[in-house]
């Protein structure tokens, strides 16, 4: 068996620890490689450097637009509030003058 065969590794899913498709070798290098696990159905990005693996912890996309939405209500919130104190004043001071 050659030298570099014997230093080769199987990608690990970082989810759910089973086997992907990909396999690296001691010279592989991968930056933000879209890792997919047949299994769980998960992608995950990676790093690869020298055997070593890294995984990129990615943002939840659903996480940022429930965060979106939420700053969205919160400003429409607080214009309808304000509006409606606006009106509430405007109600008044008519009141005020047919009294």
């Amino acid at each position: 068996m050659e030298k570099w065969m014997s230093k080769t590794e199987w990608l690990l899913c970082p989810v759910c620890g089973n086997k992907t498709r990909d396999k690296i070798w001691a010279d592989t290098e991968l930056r933000n490689f879209p890792l997919f696990c047949p299994k769980c159905k998960q992608e995950t990005l990676v790093n690869v450097k020298q055997l070593h693996i890294s995984f990129i912890k990615e943002p939840d996309a659903k996480t940022i637009i429930c965060e979106n939405q939420s700053s969205r209500l919160s400003a429409l919130f607080v214009f309808i509030y304000k509006s409606l104190l606006l009106i509430k004043a405007l109600v008044t001071q008519k009141e005020a003058a047919f009294s």
